[in-house]
Protein backbone atom coordinates (compact mmCIF):
# COMPACT_ATOMS: atom_id res chain seq x y z
CA UNK A 1 0.00 0.00 0.00
CA UNK A 2 1.53 3.30 -1.08
CA UNK A 3 1.52 6.28 1.21
CA UNK A 4 -0.92 8.92 0.05
CA UNK A 5 0.39 12.40 -0.67
CA UNK A 6 -1.11 15.21 1.43
CA UNK A 7 -3.82 17.25 -0.24
CA UNK A 8 -2.60 20.49 -1.90
CA UNK A 9 -2.73 23.33 0.60
CA UNK A 10 -3.17 20.98 3.58
CA UNK A 11 0.30 21.50 5.01
CA UNK A 12 1.34 25.01 6.12
CA UNK A 13 3.87 26.88 4.02
CA UNK A 14 7.47 27.08 5.22
CA UNK A 15 8.50 30.38 6.86
CA UNK A 16 9.58 32.91 4.24
CA UNK A 17 12.71 33.50 6.36
CA UNK A 18 14.04 30.09 5.24
CA UNK A 19 15.30 29.31 1.76
CA UNK A 20 12.58 26.65 1.33
CA UNK A 21 9.92 29.17 2.28
CA UNK A 22 11.46 31.82 0.04
CA UNK A 23 11.43 29.43 -2.90
CA UNK A 24 7.76 28.69 -2.24
CA UNK A 25 7.13 32.45 -2.24
CA UNK A 26 8.97 32.96 -5.53
CA UNK A 27 7.29 29.98 -7.21
CA UNK A 28 3.81 30.67 -5.89
CA UNK A 29 0.95 30.72 -8.38
CA UNK A 30 -2.63 31.53 -7.52
CA UNK A 31 -5.22 28.96 -8.47
CA UNK A 32 -7.19 29.60 -11.64
CA UNK A 33 -9.80 32.30 -11.15
CA UNK A 34 -13.11 30.57 -10.40
CA UNK A 35 -16.09 31.10 -12.67
CA UNK A 36 -18.67 33.50 -11.28
CA UNK A 37 -22.15 32.25 -12.22
CA UNK A 38 -24.89 34.65 -13.19
CA UNK A 39 -28.03 34.83 -11.07
CA UNK A 40 -29.88 32.63 -13.56
CA UNK A 41 -27.07 30.08 -13.60
CA UNK A 42 -26.94 30.11 -9.78
CA UNK A 43 -30.65 29.33 -9.51
CA UNK A 44 -30.27 26.32 -11.81
CA UNK A 45 -27.28 24.88 -9.94
CA UNK A 46 -27.61 21.93 -7.57
CA UNK A 47 -26.67 22.32 -3.90
CA UNK A 48 -23.46 20.40 -4.57
CA UNK A 49 -22.54 22.76 -7.41
CA UNK A 50 -23.34 25.80 -5.30
CA UNK A 51 -21.18 24.54 -2.42
CA UNK A 52 -18.29 23.83 -4.82
CA UNK A 53 -18.57 27.35 -6.26
CA UNK A 54 -18.56 28.84 -2.77
CA UNK A 55 -15.48 26.83 -1.74
CA UNK A 56 -13.57 27.82 -4.87
CA UNK A 57 -14.34 31.50 -4.43
CA UNK A 58 -13.59 31.50 -0.71
CA UNK A 59 -10.15 30.00 -1.39
CA UNK A 60 -9.54 32.44 -4.23
CA UNK A 61 -10.27 35.44 -1.98
CA UNK A 62 -8.09 34.10 0.85
CA UNK A 63 -5.14 33.64 -1.54
CA UNK A 64 -5.49 36.90 -3.46
CA UNK A 65 -2.17 38.19 -4.76
CA UNK A 66 -1.16 41.69 -3.65
CA UNK A 67 -3.06 44.41 -5.52
CA UNK A 68 -0.51 46.75 -7.14
CA UNK A 69 -0.66 50.53 -6.91
CA UNK A 70 1.13 53.28 -8.82
CA UNK A 71 3.27 53.83 -5.72
CA UNK A 72 4.35 50.20 -5.29
CA UNK A 73 4.84 49.66 -9.04
CA UNK A 74 7.22 52.64 -9.17
CA UNK A 75 9.12 51.42 -6.10
CA UNK A 76 9.56 47.94 -7.55
CA UNK A 77 10.68 49.17 -10.96
CA UNK A 78 13.30 51.50 -9.49
CA UNK A 79 14.62 48.98 -6.96
CA UNK A 80 14.89 46.18 -9.52
CA UNK A 81 16.74 48.56 -11.85
CA UNK A 82 19.14 49.49 -9.04
CA UNK A 83 19.76 45.86 -8.06
CA UNK A 84 20.19 44.82 -11.70
CA UNK A 85 22.72 47.60 -12.26
CA UNK A 86 24.57 46.62 -9.08
CA UNK A 87 24.67 43.00 -10.25
CA UNK A 88 27.74 43.60 -12.44
CA UNK A 89 29.25 46.41 -10.39
CA UNK A 90 32.86 46.36 -9.22
CA UNK A 91 33.64 44.81 -5.81
CA UNK A 92 32.64 46.87 -2.79
CA UNK A 93 29.49 48.21 -1.15
CA UNK A 94 26.66 48.99 -3.55
CA UNK A 95 23.86 51.56 -3.43
CA UNK A 96 20.93 50.18 -1.43
CA UNK A 97 17.37 51.16 -0.58
CA UNK A 98 15.08 51.62 2.41
CA UNK A 99 11.29 51.22 2.46
CA UNK A 100 9.50 52.81 5.39
CA UNK A 101 5.94 53.43 6.47
CA UNK A 102 3.47 52.78 9.26
CA UNK A 103 2.03 49.34 9.97
CA UNK A 104 -0.65 47.91 7.62
CA UNK A 105 0.46 49.99 4.64
CA UNK A 106 1.61 46.87 2.80
CA UNK A 107 5.28 47.52 3.53
CA UNK A 108 6.46 43.95 4.17
CA UNK A 109 4.26 42.60 1.37
CA UNK A 110 5.76 45.10 -1.07
CA UNK A 111 9.26 44.39 0.25
CA UNK A 112 8.84 40.65 -0.24
CA UNK A 113 7.25 41.14 -3.65
CA UNK A 114 10.15 43.21 -4.98
CA UNK A 115 12.52 40.39 -4.00
CA UNK A 116 10.29 37.86 -5.72
CA UNK A 117 10.12 39.88 -8.94
CA UNK A 118 13.87 40.51 -8.93
CA UNK A 119 14.60 36.80 -8.58
CA UNK A 120 12.14 35.85 -11.32
CA UNK A 121 13.67 38.45 -13.65
CA UNK A 122 17.19 37.25 -12.88
CA UNK A 123 16.27 33.62 -13.49
CA UNK A 124 14.72 34.59 -16.82
CA UNK A 125 17.91 36.42 -17.76
CA UNK A 126 19.91 33.22 -17.29
CA UNK A 127 17.14 30.95 -18.63
CA UNK A 128 16.67 29.19 -15.28
CA UNK A 129 13.50 27.73 -13.85
CA UNK A 130 12.22 28.67 -10.41
CA UNK A 131 14.10 25.84 -8.70
CA UNK A 132 17.15 25.34 -10.94
CA UNK A 133 20.56 25.87 -9.39
CA UNK A 134 22.78 26.74 -12.38
CA UNK A 135 25.37 24.11 -11.44
CA UNK A 136 25.77 25.64 -7.98
CA UNK A 137 25.16 23.78 -4.76
CA UNK A 138 22.04 25.95 -4.51
CA UNK A 139 21.18 29.18 -6.31
CA UNK A 140 19.61 31.80 -4.02
CA UNK A 141 19.68 35.23 -5.67
CA UNK A 142 17.66 36.73 -2.80
CA UNK A 143 17.94 36.31 0.98
CA UNK A 144 15.14 37.58 3.21
CA UNK A 145 15.37 37.93 7.00
CA UNK A 146 13.59 39.85 9.75
CA UNK A 147 15.44 41.40 12.67
CA UNK A 148 14.72 40.04 16.16
CA UNK A 149 13.68 42.46 18.89
CA UNK A 150 17.04 42.35 20.66
CA UNK A 151 19.55 42.29 17.85
CA UNK A 152 23.29 41.70 18.14
CA UNK A 153 25.85 40.84 15.51
CA UNK A 154 25.60 37.19 16.49
CA UNK A 155 21.78 37.05 16.44
CA UNK A 156 21.70 38.81 13.07
CA UNK A 157 24.24 36.36 11.66
CA UNK A 158 22.16 33.45 12.90
CA UNK A 159 19.05 34.82 11.16
CA UNK A 160 20.92 34.67 7.84
CA UNK A 161 22.51 31.32 8.69
CA UNK A 162 19.04 29.92 9.42
CA UNK A 163 17.80 31.27 6.08
CA UNK A 164 20.55 29.44 4.21
CA UNK A 165 20.19 26.30 6.33
CA UNK A 166 23.90 26.25 7.09
CA UNK A 167 24.90 23.89 9.91
CA UNK A 168 26.92 25.74 12.53
CA UNK A 169 27.79 25.11 16.12
CA UNK A 170 25.80 26.97 18.77
CA UNK A 171 29.16 27.79 20.31
CA UNK A 172 30.46 29.48 17.15
CA UNK A 173 31.90 32.88 17.92
CA UNK A 174 31.06 36.13 16.16
CA UNK A 175 33.82 35.84 13.59
CA UNK A 176 32.96 32.23 12.75
CA UNK A 177 29.29 33.05 12.26
CA UNK A 178 30.20 36.05 10.10
CA UNK A 179 32.45 33.91 7.92
CA UNK A 180 29.62 31.38 7.57
CA UNK A 181 27.26 34.12 6.36
CA UNK A 182 29.74 35.48 3.81
CA UNK A 183 30.59 32.02 2.51
CA UNK A 184 26.92 31.05 2.15
CA UNK A 185 25.87 34.30 0.46
CA UNK A 186 28.72 34.30 -2.04
CA UNK A 187 28.49 30.53 -2.60
CA UNK A 188 24.77 30.76 -3.39
CA UNK A 189 25.29 33.79 -5.68
CA UNK A 190 23.04 35.99 -3.52
CA UNK A 191 22.83 39.47 -5.03
CA UNK A 192 19.93 40.96 -3.04
CA UNK A 193 19.68 40.80 0.76
CA UNK A 194 16.41 42.05 2.28
CA UNK A 195 16.33 42.93 5.99
CA UNK A 196 12.83 43.56 7.35
CA UNK A 197 11.92 45.18 10.70
CA UNK A 198 15.08 47.29 10.59
CA UNK A 199 13.43 49.61 13.15
CA UNK A 200 14.48 47.15 15.85
CA UNK A 201 17.99 48.51 15.26
CA UNK A 202 17.95 51.43 17.70
CA UNK A 203 21.08 53.25 16.61
CA UNK A 204 21.35 55.36 19.71
CA UNK A 205 22.86 52.48 21.66
CA UNK A 206 26.29 50.95 21.15
CA UNK A 207 25.11 47.42 20.48
CA UNK A 208 22.92 48.56 17.57
CA UNK A 209 25.72 50.76 16.22
CA UNK A 210 27.94 47.68 16.19
CA UNK A 211 25.30 45.78 14.17
CA UNK A 212 25.01 48.72 11.77
CA UNK A 213 28.79 48.69 11.25
CA UNK A 214 28.56 44.93 10.78
CA UNK A 215 25.97 45.38 8.01
CA UNK A 216 28.26 47.83 6.25
CA UNK A 217 31.10 45.34 6.54
CA UNK A 218 28.94 42.56 5.06
CA UNK A 219 27.99 44.87 2.19
CA UNK A 220 31.69 45.17 1.35
CA UNK A 221 32.31 41.40 1.55
CA UNK A 222 29.16 40.16 -0.19
CA UNK A 223 28.44 41.16 -3.78
CA UNK A 224 24.85 42.05 -3.04
CA UNK A 225 22.45 44.99 -2.88
CA UNK A 226 21.09 45.52 0.64
CA UNK A 227 17.50 46.63 1.23
CA UNK A 228 15.88 47.55 4.55
CA UNK A 229 12.24 47.97 5.58
CA UNK A 230 10.86 49.35 8.82
CA UNK A 231 8.69 51.77 10.78
CA UNK A 232 9.59 55.28 12.04
CA UNK A 233 13.19 55.07 10.88
CA UNK A 234 13.98 58.66 11.82
CA UNK A 235 13.20 57.70 15.42
CA UNK A 236 15.41 54.61 15.21
CA UNK A 237 18.31 56.77 14.02
CA UNK A 238 18.97 54.66 10.92
CA UNK A 239 19.71 57.57 8.62
CA UNK A 240 21.83 59.36 11.21
CA UNK A 241 23.57 56.18 12.38
CA UNK A 242 23.25 57.37 15.97
CA UNK A 243 24.74 60.79 15.24
CA UNK A 244 23.17 64.17 15.78
CA UNK A 245 21.17 65.86 13.03
CA UNK A 246 24.12 68.20 12.46
CA UNK A 247 26.28 65.19 11.54
CA UNK A 248 23.89 63.83 8.90
CA UNK A 249 26.48 64.45 6.16
CA UNK A 250 28.75 61.86 7.81
CA UNK A 251 26.15 59.09 7.60
CA UNK A 252 26.93 56.44 5.01
CA UNK A 253 23.30 55.29 5.07
CA UNK A 254 22.05 58.72 4.05
CA UNK A 255 24.48 58.87 1.14
CA UNK A 256 24.26 55.25 0.01
CA UNK A 257 20.60 54.29 0.44
CA UNK A 258 17.61 55.56 -1.53
CA UNK A 259 14.60 56.21 0.69
CA UNK A 260 11.02 55.26 -0.19
CA UNK A 261 7.98 55.95 2.01
CA UNK A 262 4.50 54.44 1.79
CA UNK A 263 1.52 56.58 2.77
CA UNK A 264 -2.20 55.89 3.40
CA UNK A 265 -4.60 56.57 0.54
CA UNK A 266 -6.28 59.96 0.52
CA UNK A 267 -10.05 59.70 0.26
CA UNK A 268 -10.45 61.71 -2.94
CA UNK A 269 -7.33 60.40 -4.68
CA UNK A 270 -7.35 58.58 -8.00
CA UNK A 271 -5.02 55.98 -6.47
CA UNK A 272 -7.61 55.08 -3.82
CA UNK A 273 -10.41 54.81 -6.39
CA UNK A 274 -8.22 52.66 -8.65
CA UNK A 275 -7.26 50.36 -5.75
CA UNK A 276 -10.90 49.79 -4.79
CA UNK A 277 -11.87 48.98 -8.39
CA UNK A 278 -8.98 46.53 -8.81
CA UNK A 279 -9.94 44.84 -5.56
CA UNK A 280 -13.60 44.67 -6.49
CA UNK A 281 -12.72 42.94 -9.76
CA UNK A 282 -11.02 40.14 -7.82
CA UNK A 283 -13.77 39.39 -5.28
CA UNK A 284 -15.86 37.10 -7.53
CA UNK A 285 -19.21 38.06 -5.96
CA UNK A 286 -22.33 37.16 -7.96
CA UNK A 287 -24.37 40.26 -7.08
CA UNK A 288 -21.54 42.81 -6.94
CA UNK A 289 -22.24 45.27 -9.75
CA UNK A 290 -19.14 46.72 -11.41
CA UNK A 291 -17.95 49.97 -9.79
CA UNK A 292 -20.55 49.72 -7.01
CA UNK A 293 -17.72 49.54 -4.48
CA UNK A 294 -17.12 53.25 -5.08
CA UNK A 295 -20.41 53.96 -3.27
CA UNK A 296 -18.77 52.41 -0.19
CA UNK A 297 -15.52 54.33 -0.65
CA UNK A 298 -16.13 56.92 2.06
CA UNK A 299 -17.26 54.27 4.56
CA UNK A 300 -14.26 52.01 3.78
CA UNK A 301 -11.86 54.92 4.18
CA UNK A 302 -13.41 55.93 7.50
CA UNK A 303 -13.01 52.35 8.78
CA UNK A 304 -9.42 51.90 7.60
CA UNK A 305 -8.01 55.46 7.55
CA UNK A 306 -6.82 54.65 4.03
CA UNK A 307 -4.32 52.02 5.18
CA UNK A 308 -3.82 49.46 2.42
CA UNK A 309 -3.52 46.40 4.64
CA UNK A 310 -6.64 47.31 6.63
CA UNK A 311 -8.59 47.89 3.40
CA UNK A 312 -7.53 44.49 2.08
CA UNK A 313 -8.51 42.79 5.35
CA UNK A 314 -11.92 44.51 5.45
CA UNK A 315 -12.78 43.68 1.83
CA UNK A 316 -11.55 40.08 1.92
CA UNK A 317 -13.39 39.26 5.15
CA UNK A 318 -16.44 41.14 3.95
CA UNK A 319 -16.51 39.26 0.64
CA UNK A 320 -16.14 35.89 2.36
CA UNK A 321 -18.98 36.80 4.75
CA UNK A 322 -21.15 37.85 1.78
CA UNK A 323 -20.54 34.47 0.11
CA UNK A 324 -21.21 32.44 3.25
CA UNK A 325 -24.44 34.29 4.00
CA UNK A 326 -25.67 34.18 0.42
CA UNK A 327 -25.70 37.98 -0.01
CA UNK A 328 -23.02 37.88 -2.73
CA UNK A 329 -22.27 41.61 -2.59
CA UNK A 330 -20.60 44.07 -0.24
CA UNK A 331 -22.66 46.42 1.89
CA UNK A 332 -22.19 48.63 4.92
CA UNK A 333 -24.28 46.13 6.93
CA UNK A 334 -21.87 43.30 6.11
CA UNK A 335 -18.69 45.34 6.54
CA UNK A 336 -19.94 46.73 9.86
CA UNK A 337 -19.72 43.21 11.29
CA UNK A 338 -16.00 42.90 10.48
CA UNK A 339 -13.59 43.68 13.30
CA UNK A 340 -10.26 45.20 12.22
CA UNK A 341 -7.04 46.05 14.05
CA UNK A 342 -7.28 48.09 17.24
CA UNK A 343 -6.01 51.29 15.59
CA UNK A 344 -8.76 51.11 12.97
CA UNK A 345 -11.46 50.15 15.48
CA UNK A 346 -10.56 53.05 17.76
CA UNK A 347 -11.56 55.52 15.04
CA UNK A 348 -15.06 54.12 14.58
CA UNK A 349 -18.01 56.27 15.60
CA UNK A 350 -20.02 55.11 18.65
CA UNK A 351 -22.96 54.38 16.33
CA UNK A 352 -21.06 51.75 14.34
CA UNK A 353 -18.58 50.51 16.93
CA UNK A 354 -19.06 46.89 17.87
CA UNK A 355 -18.96 45.75 21.49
Amino acid sequence: MTKEQPLPGLLPKMPITTFEGWRQHVARTQAARPLVPSNNEWRRMSNEEKNRSKRERLVWIAELSPIPTVETDKFMAEVIETASTNYRAAPGARPGFVLEGLATLGKSTTFQEVGRKYEIELRRTFDLGLSEDAGLNIFLPVAYVTLPGLVTIKTFNHELIRFYGVPISKNANEQESTDAVVTAANGCATTLILVDDIHFLKLRNRSAQAVNDHLKSLASRISATFGYAGVALDESGLFLEGRSEESRTKSQTTHRFSRYTLFPFELESEEYRDFLLKFEAQLCLINQASHSILKLGKYIHSRTRGFKGAIAQLLKLGARKAIREGKECLSIEILDEIRLDDASESTRTPKTRRG
